[in-house]
């Protein structure tokens, strides 16, 4: 899953939503349970919470078609199962914009397993709105289906607004993440980011900078097997993407096609400084052309 979508999910449903946790399992309350198994791979879920019922409850969360997902839920249940020997309920939790296709079981001769693969759409974003203020149930409630987007994002703004200042710029800078895997980008900036008495500033969002260490963290990944100097261009231009999307939406990702052709990294690294400081697209366009 993208980095940023990743990094603002898990740290949504960490927070253990109430009422999105219902009705995935029935309880509204869990303990967390901070699981690493070392294996071969390195395998880290999602979430893993000790139900009420003192069953393991495990979720992955996806956002694209995946062929062999199947088989890394398998792999969890069976790590979980001998490391715990209890009941273990597991969910795929499909996040992504195009249909769920993959499957969801895996029948050979001498092994028989199925797991829940849900699509968030299946949730009606009304079950984590209606007469619930949990900030956390309204961001997730954005990739639900929505039958008016305009009253959802209304809804979740009113959510957002009885939140502390610093929490509202939290909350605002993830709704925008996830905006994207919905193309509501533009929307979510008209109907919340305008209209609340907030501004983000994108050089301390917490969001952003973990986009931005790992865009960083890609790029010297990638210089290691193409040359240092294109690997750091990846990252920087990951980095200005994160931030040309939270800051100005649509019209700021619309530079993109002109950032990528741009040679010199020391260019893109004054472009990163001028997207801190300009107040609008037309000075980044300004700041282009010169």
């Amino acid at each position: 899953m993208s980095q940023l979508y990743d990094i603002t999910l898990k740290k949504t449903i960490k927070n253990i939503p109430k009422r999105f946790l219902k009705i995935l399992t029935g309880f509204e309350e869990g303990e967390f349970l901070d699981t690493t198994f070392p294996t071969v791979q390195n395998r880290v879920p999602d979430l893993v919470i000790k139900l009420p019922d003192i069953s393991i409850f495990h979720l992955e969360l996806e956002s694209n078609n995946e062929n062999n997902m199947v088989w890394r839920m398998h792999d969890y249940y069976s790590l979980m199962f001998q490391k715990d020997e209890c009941k273990i309920r597991q969910i795929l939790l499909y996040v992504g914009d195009r249909p769920l296709r993959m499957a969801d079981r895996i029948q050979h001769e001498t092994l028989n397993y199925s797991c829940v693969f849900k699509d968030i759409r299946d949730i009606n974003c009304a079950e984590l709105l209606t007469g619930n203020k949990n900030p956390d149930d309204a961001m997730l409630s954005i990739l639900c289906s929505m039958e008016d987007t305009i009253a959802t994002l209304v809804a979740i703004r009113e959510r957002f607004m009885l939140l502390p200042e610093k929490e509202q710029k939290d909350y605002l800078a993830g709704l925008k993440n996830l905006a994207r895997l919905r193309g509501l980008t533009s929307l979510v900036k008209k109907e919340v980011e305008d209209k609340m008495p907030v501004t983000i500033d994108i050089s301390n969002d917490e969001t952003f900078l973990a986009g931005k260490r790992e865009g960083e963290k890609k790029g010297l990944l990638e210089g290691e097997k193409r040359g240092l100097r294109k690997g750091e261009k990846k990252g920087l231009l990951e980095g200005i993407e994160v931030a040309l999307d939270i800051k100005y939406g649509s019209e700021g990702l619309f530079l993109m096609k002109d950032l990528r052709k741009i040679g010199t990294i020391e260019k893109l690294e004054a472009f990163k400084e001028e997207v801190r400081k300009a107040a609008s697209v037309n000075d980044l366009m300004m700041f282009l052309r010169g």
